[in-house]
């Protein structure tokens, strides 16, 4: 596992339904001064459930982090799980590295990278690295990894340069890895979005349905009246 980064930036993740900014500052301001986000949908208004508490430094946020984790605060049953944010710099100047043979080590790799300024890396194994090798592809029996520089500006040259390195018999992928936060509020955008057109799916079925209605020559008020009543 890779070591956790304390930073003076919260990520507040299952906050209850409708729960605002100014509350969750509220319940955040006993262990300093702090700027607190509540993220929703735009367009729909939809609470996303998911909050943001910037710190002025990363021992503030430590605390409430360890006060509040897992704990019901908003008087719901519902236990809000908190985790350090990454640094926006950290984000920045993060790579993803694909199709890495199973032997590779994090010595080996941070070699590899070094020129580049390796601030911090971690190797994982494939998600089918428990299935039998015979049901698994090559892609599949290898290791990926994620490495932060230490400067961003070093990125583009890390990809030109490092992208399809042969490494015993492996040709490595190299590209810049999104935000976590970013494909966070993505999957929970484009769910959100996904209900909106399945109520919009369901308003045209029920207009087409009171439509069909009135073509047989039934009174529609009559016909709710009696299912709906």
């Amino acid at each position: 596992r890779r070591p956790i980064q304390e930073t003076n930036k919260l990520r507040i993740l299952n906050l209850p339904r409708n729960v605002t900014s100014e509350e969750l500052k509220d319940n955040l301001i006993q262990f300093g001064e702090v700027d607190c986000n509540v993220v929703k949908d735009k367009r729909a208004g939809i609470d996303l459930n998911i909050g943001f508490a910037t710190f002025t430094i990363p021992a503030q946020a430590a605390n409430a982090r360890n006060a509040l984790n897992g704990r019901n605060i908003f008087g719901e049953d519902r236990a809000i799980r908190i985790i350090f944010a990454r640094t926006q710099e950290d984000e920045k100047a993060k790579l993803h590295i694909q199709q890495l043979p199973p032997s590779i080590t994090s010595q080996k790799l941070r070699l590899l990278f070094e020129k580049y300024g390796v601030k911090n890396l971690w190797i994982l194994n494939s998600r089918n690295i428990n299935r039998p090798s015979q049901y698994q592809s090559k892609f599949q029996q290898g290791k990926f990894a994620f490495i932060v520089l230490n400067d961003e500006s070093q990125i583009e040259n890390a990809i030109n340069e490092m992208n399809n390195v042969d490494i015993d018999g492996w040709k490595m992928s190299v590209e810049k890895q999104m935000p976590k936060e970013e494909i966070e509020l993505k999957r929970r955008e484009k769910k959100a979005q996904q209900a909106r057109q399945q109520a919009d799916y369901k308003r045209q079925q029920a207009n087409q349905q009171r439509q069909y209605i009135q073509t047989k020559g039934v009174d529609v008020q009559i016909y709710e009246a009696g299912n709906y009543a």
